[in-house]
């Protein structure tokens, strides 16, 4: 039904964000909190959730996370509210990777998936997503900082365009120690 918005973000609370579109405040859930600052005009994609008992929109910074949260809501025993939780605990990058690696441990680790639960999304989803082309530059450290960094309430281009400008060999706490003092002058 609806593709995006675009408008300015009036108000945000634990669980919805408020976007002003022409005078009408819409409401929406979110993934990651940190992506919405009051009184900034942003795009936001949504995705309408249609239930027999509920219903509610859902509000995405990018286009790939939209793209992410509905092949994961395809997947037998996922819904909306579960997708919503386990993906505000990790970056898309990081959940492709560990779909792609085949990673149980780490999709086990989010919140409302357990050991079933991540092997179904391995089954159905691996070799169905596009990683994004940054996710596959990434070392290990440097996914490592990114994670780290993302949790601080960075956002995902700033950091990678720090990390791409890194020199290679540094050890985890360097990568993310450099990123943090290149992140903090801009």
């Amino acid at each position: 039904m609806y593709s995006y918005f675009y408008g300015k973000i009036i108000d945000i609370d634990e669980e919805e964000v408020v976007i002003d579109i022409h005078d009408i405040g819409y409401a929406f859930k979110y993934i990651h909190k940190e992506d919405f600052r009051p009184g900034t005009l942003m795009k936001v994609y949504l995705y309408h959730v249609v239930r027999e008992d509920e219903e509610f929109l859902v509000g995405f910074t990018s286009k790939e996370e939209k793209d992410v949260f509905i092949k994961l809501i395809s997947v037998k025993g996922i819904g909306p509210r579960t997708a919503i939780n386990a993906l505000s605990a990790i970056t898309v990058e990081s959940f492709l990777l560990a779909i792609e690696s085949g990673d149980v441990k780490k999709l086990k680790s989010l919140p409302g998936i357990g050991a079933k639960a991540a092997s179904q999304i391995i089954l159905d989803l691996k070799g169905k997503l596009v990683r994004p082309e940054q996710a596959e530059i990434l070392t290990p450290e440097q996914q490592d900082a990114f994670d780290a960094l993302r949790a601080l309430g960075f956002k995902s281009k700033e950091i990678q365009e720090v990390l791409k400008k890194l020199p290679s060999g540094l050890a985890p706490e360097e990568v993310i120690r450099e990123s943090l003092r290149r992140l903090n002058k801009s």
